[in-house]
């Protein structure tokens, strides 16, 4: 940890600075996702208390267990069971957590920058630039996609390891990153890849002496990321529900390009695929949308013309680019999502601090003019996007439907049939199925009911409507003209 920090330039900040530039983070995250602070658990996070906390009654060494899809992520599952274990089933840890991680990484990425010879207030705005991009939304606000903000910061780490850019950089504590990173999540098998293109983009001279001590690091690295990248494989061929099995790769060139654009634009706009613009008011919000497109294609300029004379930038972008964008692209079907783009994010967020460290003071004002226009519009997406709003209504509707059930499930009988009409979790039938079963396993688990969804059996005696914030019980010959579902 002492070389983490012994690189950061000439002049360290004193302890107690550096933790008031933290707080600064924090205050300004928490501010930002404080509308979903006690938003109550919706999706993956329901899952994640089913199968890796005692109230799903898991041992902590279950969460070591690969997975029912093919993946081993043994530490985000063991901090969710350690959360539950401390703070019982609740919202606010699962979400202060995340939030809490991610004002750790803009620390670090402040600290990156500034060991790449970006100035420390150029540092410290990058930061705040990094907390308020709309693109890492659902990344920070959820406990379910943790395992993101810990890929971000051992990209993080990575790069704070082998800065100096010397071929006989500490090779053990970069191994130690890489196994943490890789138990966090699968596509860690980046890490040598990233930190063999920055170690070749900041050695200033490539002499024989240096290759004969490079060469053999860099096999034994990339030799790493052959081994992790089996042992994901295997795991993945030999899960009947993984990616691979059930056919959710699309590995073809045009699907790939596609994708590729598409993630490539979300990362450096995030309003065009991943969240709608604010709407209010709506007049504005056409002609602020063009402000945001114009700023973006200005600083996008400003940044290529500054990369032209610097072979380093060069080098660095096309690694954030290719390593970091071009594995979800080709893995996953669908427009991007959001929490992908969180660990190329930060090799964004550096190479405009290290562009604009290196330009004229004139190219200085024009980005930081372009940065103080795009961060308070983006700051506003945290408070009247949908994307923000209807997960908190969302998961709102989810609470009062679990209390409800609680309250009305006082007279049912054990091992008991229960049919619910309306119930309000987002998706298709299978998922809000998958997520109520859950639900009900977990908070009423002395009933062992079983569930269906919009439809009844004949054998179904309890039957349900969830309107209007009410769950109600209702008779068979009210529910006449519902197709029953398949599901």
């Amino acid at each position: 940890m002492t070389h983490f920090f012994s690189t950061l330039g000439k002049k360290a900040l004193p302890a107690f600075l550096l933790f008031a530039i933290w707080l600064s983070y924090l205050i300004l995250t928490l501010l930002l996702y404080y509308p979903v602070l006690d938003a109550f658990f919706l999706w993956d996070d329901i899952s994640i208390l089913s199968i890796a906390t005692p109230l799903g009654e898991k041992s902590f060494w279950d969460c070591w267990q690969p997975l029912g899809n093919g993946f081993w992520r043994p530490i985000p599952l063991s901090i969710s069971w350690l959360l539950v274990l401390s703070f019982g089933p609740s919202p606010f840890a699962f979400h202060l957590f995340p939030i809490l991680l991610h004002s750790l990484n803009a620390l670090l990425l402040r600290q990156v920058a500034i060991a790449n010879s970006v100035g420390s207030k150029w540092g410290t705005l990058l930061g705040y630039l990094f907390i308020g991009n709309f693109a890492v939304f659902p990344a920070a606000s959820m406990m379910q996609n943790c395992m993101d903000l810990l890929l971000g910061t051992g990209v993080l780490f990575t790069l704070l390891i082998v800065n100096a850019g010397k071929p006989d950089f500490p090779i053990r504590q970069f191994f130690a990153v890489f196994i943490l990173t890789l138990a966090c999540k699968e596509t860690a098998v980046i890490l040598p890849v990233i930190a063999l293109l920055w170690l070749w983009g900041k050695s200033s001279e490539h002499s024989w002496e240096k290759l004969k001590i490079f060469l053999p690091r860099g096999l034994l690295m990339i030799s790493w990321s052959f081994i992790a990248l089996g042992f994901i494989l295997t795991m993945q061929f030999s899960s009947r529900r993984s990616y691979a099995q059930e056919g959710m790769l699309d590995l073809q060139p045009t699907s790939i390009i596609r994708q590729f654009c598409d993630y490539i634009l979300s990362l450096v706009f995030p309003y065009i695929h991943i969240c709608e613009f604010p709407g209010n008011p709506v007049i504005l919000s056409h002609q602020l949308l063009w402000m945001i497109r114009l700023s973006v294609i200005a600083l996008l300029f400003v940044l290529v013309w500054q990369m032209l004379y610097n072979k380093k930038m060069i080098i660095f972008s096309l690694m954030m680019i290719v390593v970091c964008i071009l594995l979800p692209a080709c893995l996953l079907k669908g427009a991007p999502h959001g929490r992908f783009l969180y660990a190329a994010l930060a090799p964004l967020f550096l190479l405009v601090g290290i562009g604009t460290t290196n330009a004229s003071r004139m190219t200085q004002k024009i980005v930081l003019g372009l940065s103080l226009i795009l961060l308070p519009i983006s700051l506003v997406s945290f408070s009247y996007s949908p994307s923000v709003t209807s997960y908190v209504q969302s998961a709102k509707q989810v609470e009062i439907f679990l209390n409800e059930s609680i309250r009305v499930s006082e007279d049912w009988p054990t091992d008991t049939e229960v049919a619910i009409y309306g119930h309000p979790h987002p998706g298709d039938n299978l998922t809000r199925w998958t997520y109520c079963q859950q639900l009900y396993q977990l908070f009423l688990p002395e009933k062992n009911a079983s569930l269906l969804l919009d439809m009844v059996h004949p054998s179904t005696e309890l039957v349900y409507r969830f309107e209007g914030g009410v769950l109600e019980k209702v008779q068979d010959d009210s529910l006449e003209g519902n197709e029953p579902n398949s599901e």
